[in-house]
């Protein structure tokens, strides 16, 4: 039997864990791995450019001077209607422009959720005398000394940002819908509800609430996009963030020889990515048979009600957490027979969670000692 030809789009994080397993099979798989920028990585690639790059491409990555993980250390277009479409993939050489289209059994695509920045529509923005930007155009606190800045949005992002730029500016505002964080601050740090409107140079909160402000930080996400999807692949985007219709947060229900690594949020991203390559591969090699489409489709509505149930909205579909991703990568392992991932990954990330809530400002120098696949020791920082 001729080996499978697979195309990986994106050489992330996510893509580089794809390639890792294809590579593993050389009797079954051949892979291509396309990357747009001049290095592999992804979002984890540090650059000074937050626009453009030397290709005239937009910047793909929103990682800042001085991120650090917030996980715990130590943890197209087919060419036929069917299950097994052959992939056209169109592709171009950026340092010579040459064009060529190849054609592929499957395609895995790992192109991230963090390039194409959520703006959200606030009353009155069009007004306000400082600078609005999204945090994907963050990169270093030293051009905001001594400034007023609002942070909207209380994830990680919004999170740690606020907590960086807090000893260079003269106050930071964290806005959030989310209850506020019950632990210490910096004494220039304050928590307020979301911003309501804007007035010129004076931000109104949803608790009634105003400050006078410099700066206002998106910190408010990102939009699901695959550009690169020609219309005939059947992909929809929903709420900017809902991808459609896809199984198991991964296979393409229509065409499942087109796989989307990294969908999930609130999830460890390398952990749940390390066992969705493994069940794709299961079930493009064919260990694996899927349900019927009818069924895949139920199943999809099934857990986005479930979602809609849990008092999340429309575009939280890919949301998880910690007991759904639980579920999710157990679900994954099952089906494919896969080694099951520890109890203590679970509990550590849970942990982890639990510390990032009450210590803030620190969780990040916590470590962690696993000592069997049930039990860790929390090593707590020693100043």
């Amino acid at each position: 039997m001729a080996a499978l030809r697979v195309a990986v789009v994106g050489a992330g994080a996510a893509g580089l864990c794809a390639s890792r397993f294809l590579a593993a099979q050389p009797d079954v798989f051949h892979h291509d791995v396309f990357e747009m920028a001049s290095n592999v990585g992804g979002l984890w690639v540090y650059t000074d450019q937050t626009t453009k790059d030397s290709y005239g491409h937009d910047v793909h990555t929103s990682m800042y001077e001085h991120l650090c993980t917030n996980f715990p250390k130590e943890s197209v277009m087919p060419s036929k209607d069917n299950a097994k479409t052959p992939w056209r993939v169109c592709v171009k050489q950026l340092a010579t422009n040459k064009e060529e289209v190849l054609t592929y059994d499957a395609v895995v695509v790992c192109n991230g959720h963090y390039s194409k920045p959520i703006i959200p529509s606030i009353p009155g923005a069009n007004t306000f005398h400082g600078k609005i930007l999204h945090s994907h155009y963050y990169r270093t606190p030293d051009g905001f000394r001594d400034q007023t800045v609002v942070c909207l949005g209380a994830g990680p992002s919004g999170t740690d940002i606020a907590l960086e730029l807090a000893p260079y500016v003269k106050r930071v505002i964290l806005s959030s819908n989310d209850e506020p964080f019950p632990c210490a601050m910096p004494s220039n740090l304050e928590q307020l509800a979301g911003i309501e409107s804007i007035e010129n140079g004076t931000i109104a909160f949803k608790d009634g609430e105003k400050r006078m402000a410099d700066v206002v930080m998106l910190c408010t996400g990102y939009e699901y996009v695959y550009p690169f999807l020609a219309p005939e692949c059947g992909i929809e985007v929903k709420h900017r963030m809902r991808v459609t219709p896809i199984y198991k947060h991964l296979l393409h229900i229509k065409h499942p020889s087109l796989v989307f690594l990294g969908l999930p949020q609130q999830v460890p991203p390398l952990v749940v990515v390390h066992y969705q390559v493994q069940y794709a591969l299961s079930v493009l090699q064919g260990s694996v048979t899927l349900p019927s489409e009818i069924e895949m489709l139920a199943d999809e509505e099934s857990n986005f009600r479930r979602q809609l149930v849990l008092g999340r909205k429309p575009h939280n579909a890919h949301k998880l957490g910690l007991k759904l991703m639980q579920e999710y990568v157990q679900s994954l392992t099952s089906l494919a027979d896969l080694k099951p991932l520890p109890e203590v990954i679970f509990s550590l990330y849970e942990t982890n969670g639990r510390i990032r809530r009450q210590k803030l400002a620190t969780f990040k120098n916590y470590n962690y000692k696993i000592v069997s696949d049930k039990q860790f020791e929390v090593i707590e920082p020693s100043c």
